[in-house]
């Protein structure tokens, strides 16, 4: 299947972990991942344009209809119980993964498999011109070049940076990554 690309923006709290483990744990609460069995994750917040073509929203239908299946089976195979907590999820997804933040598990000063680290200062300025970018200037930049933050992020990984408001106070983390096979 291949990974899935993915970024998340959470409250700000002075401990990255702590924002991480309550966006994980909102995530899993809100279902918004790749399910057991799943083909391909579909945001919840994600609908289709009023205005796609005929052609393209009964492929997604038929799309969404076949992966609803495959879920189901996978389902009454699991012996017809979900998963209760995440470390159950993760598991139960193996090397599949949930194509989530779920699967980033930790947050660490360096690059390793499951972690979240800090966005360094050189790519904050590269990518916003500032070491405090606030939310508008993250949307300019995600629109306005070819490259974003999500470059060059190995799979099973994620950056993380803090978005500040007009007064340079920190408002919420943004977690930028890509997981799942």
């Amino acid at each position: 299947m291949g990974a899935t690309g993915w970024h998340y923006a959470t409250p700000f709290d002075p401990d990255p972990e702590v924002a991480l483990q309550r966006l994980r744990d909102d995530t899993f609460a809100s279902g918004d991942y790749l399910p057991l069995g799943g083909i391909m994750r579909i945001p919840r917040s994600v609908d289709l344009p009023p205005g796609a073509p005929f052609g393209f929203r009964l492929l997604m239908t038929v799309f969404r209809a076949v992966s609803a299946v495959s879920v189901a089976l996978h389902w009454f195979a699991g012996g017809g119980r979900m998963p209760r907590t995440i470390d159950e999820l993760l598991a139960m997804s193996a090397e599949n993964g949930t194509h989530s933040i779920l699967d980033i598990t930790h947050i660490a000063d360096i690059p390793e498999f499951g972690a979240a680290t800090p966005l360094s200062k050189h790519r904050l300025l590269k990518y916003f011109g500032t070491t405090t970018p606030t939310r508008t200037q993250i949307d300019a930049a995600n629109h306005g070049s070819d490259e974003t933050v999500g470059e060059g992020i190995r799979r099973w990984e994620a950056v993380y940076f803090v978005a500040h408001d007009e007064a340079g106070m920190p408002i919420e983390y943004i977690f930028v990554g890509a997981s799942g096979d």
